[in-house]
């Protein structure tokens, strides 16, 4: 093929594939002809969309640390858009994968249903939600570009599903949401909030663009019946939304934010509160990230007690249009300071989450599978019999307990149940919690770590800081020094790699459940 017909391919990808909420497309697999067609590939994608550069990646089997590119691309945000040569046709399970684009004719059925199996994994397989189109994936999309007159999908009878438009960017997308709700029953403040804006959006059209200055009747005419933008549905939808995708377009993470957060007007006019508890998770969980920069970050720290707000039970009980635009209006600006993070909390949308904490214990001393594996457990055993266990056995056990309930692992229970991982555990073997745990680690942790020792102030800095992240999460690794909240500190600056070793080795042998 020609750089031409190169390019129209990659641009017609772009213009259709299923995208994220930043605005970069889903996880994609492009099936390439040849390794040199997929090196090519890369090239074109650099010259015709140089900002996604970090996010393609040739993945060919004569590539250095092919098995690791792979991981990569399982694990990690980056890159989006893999170009496969045979690596990624079989026998790797990434259930993110969204766009499936062939490139070349595939003649063999079992190779070809193997190939199109990289994209049939549901929500439910998915860790990494913040990858997917609106954090749901309901189908995924095949991109079959005849090559030489040869059709994948009829040679391969497809029964092919009902065409989808293109793909839309976030700040459309968070446009349309608006229009939509003009057809709700709104009071005349809930009517104002929504009409302010998609007014302001209409204000930041560029009027110099030619595209724009065609429909510039359109525009004065919604202007002029601003008051009453309900009776300008469709002319809006049919007129203003595409000009939408020419407007500059803000932080990827802050329009996120906003196309996520904007749901929850429709879901208070609904009163669908299952769902307005999902999306209380997603936002706390971004709140939280953010709020880790008060110290470091000024415009975050002046923002605090707005942070913390949200962050309280009492925030999200009878929830209000009000509500969701304080949100907006004072949270969505400090969404540019997220950083994602490896360790990050999986939203699980199994109903247990949802229910109150007693319930949820109920439920799960309930559970005979769990009953029988608590009975049989050595470390459970332990436990019982006055051992305790170290740090590298409760991840043991959490993996264990995970392999039966997805949702039992420390994150998830202490994140969305709102209790201390060993306190559960201890309630759900039948034992009374004599001592907080989190205290009974911190008290070991400056018997063992900090002890006599001398250190300069910003040494303890760290170590507090330390403690307080390894009593609430009960494990540590060396690479977590690395990341947030450790890596705020700087212990590199500080310690030596060998002094955090040895640290990081006395927090292991620390028992976190006596």
């Amino acid at each position: 093929m020609d750089d031409k017909t190169n390019e129209l391919i990659i641009r017609e990808f772009m213009n259709s594939c299923y995208k994220s909420d930043e605005g970069k497309p889903c996880k994609t697999i492009f099936f390439c002809a040849s390794q040199r067609h997929a090196k090519h590939m890369k090239n074109i994608f650099g010259k015709v969309y140089p900002k996604l550069s970090s996010d393609v990646q040739v993945i060919t089997s004569d590539m250095a640390r092919s098995e690791d590119e792979v991981k990569r691309f399982q694990k990690e945000s980056e890159p989006r858009i893999a170009l496969s040569v045979g690596m990624l046709d079989t026998g790797v399970d990434i259930p993110e994968v969204c766009n499936l684009v062939f490139v070349k004719p595939v003649f063999s059925h079992i190779r070809f249903w193997q190939m199109i199996g990289r994209g049939t994994k549901n929500l439910e397989s998915c860790k990494h939600r913040d990858w997917l189109q609106e954090r749901g994936k309901h189908d995924f999309l095949i991109l079959d570009f005849k090559i030489g007159g040869h059709s994948n999908v009829k040679y391969h009878d497809i029964k092919v599903g009902a065409e989808r438009g293109p793909g839309t960017d976030v700040i459309t997308r968070i446009f349309e949401n608006r229009i939509e709700l003009l057809d709700k029953p709104l009071d005349e403040k809930q009517k104002k909030i929504v009409s302010n804006k998609i007014l302001y959006s209409i204000d930041n059209l560029d009027e110099e663009s030619s595209i724009t200055r065609e429909m510039l009747p359109a525009i004065n005419t919604i202007k002029q019946n601003s008051f009453r933008l309900e009776k300008y549905v469709r002319e809006l939808k049919k007129d203003i939304v595409p000009l939408i995708m020419f407007t500059q377009e803000a932080n990827p993470n802050v329009s996120a934010f906003i196309l996520q957060t904007e749901k929850l007007f429709s879901f208070v006019l609904d009163r669908k509160f299952d769902e307005i508890e999902n999306m209380r998770t997603y936002v706390q969980e971004m709140v939280e990230n953010v709020l880790r920069k008060k110290d470091s970050l000024s415009e975050v720290g002046n923002n605090k007690d707005n942070l913390i707000k949200v962050l309280q039970d009492d925030f999200w009980v009878d929830l209000t249009f009000d509500d969701v635009e304080f949100m907006i209006r004072e949270l969505s600006p400090l969404m540019k300071y997220y950083e994602p993070t490896r360790k990050k909390v999986i939203q699980i949308d199994a109903p247990d989450l949802v229910l109150s904490r007693d319930k949820f214990t109920k439920k799960i001393k309930e559970d005979e599978q769990l009953k029988d594996f608590l009975e049989s457990n050595l470390l459970i055993q332990n436990i019982r019999g006055g051992k305790g266990i170290t740090s590298g056995e409760i991840r043991r056990l959490e993996a264990q307990l995970s392999a039966l309930r997805p949702e039992l692992t420390i994150e998830n229970v202490q994140n969305f149940q709102k209790i201390d991982f060993m306190v559960f555990l201890l309630d759900i073997i039948g034992m009374t919690v004599k001592q907080d745990p989190k205290a009974v680690i911190e008290t070991k942790f400056n018997e063992f770590i900090i002890g006599n020792n001398i250190y300069n102030s910003k040494q303890l800095d760290f170590l507090l800081m330390l403690k307080k992240v390894f009593a609430d999460r009960k494990y540590i690794e060396l690479s977590d020094m690395a990341r947030l909240p450790l890596s705020e500190e700087h212990p590199r600056d500080y310690f030596q790699l060998d002094e955090l070793k040895s640290i990081v080795d006395k927090c292991n042998a620390i028992k976190v459940c006596c």
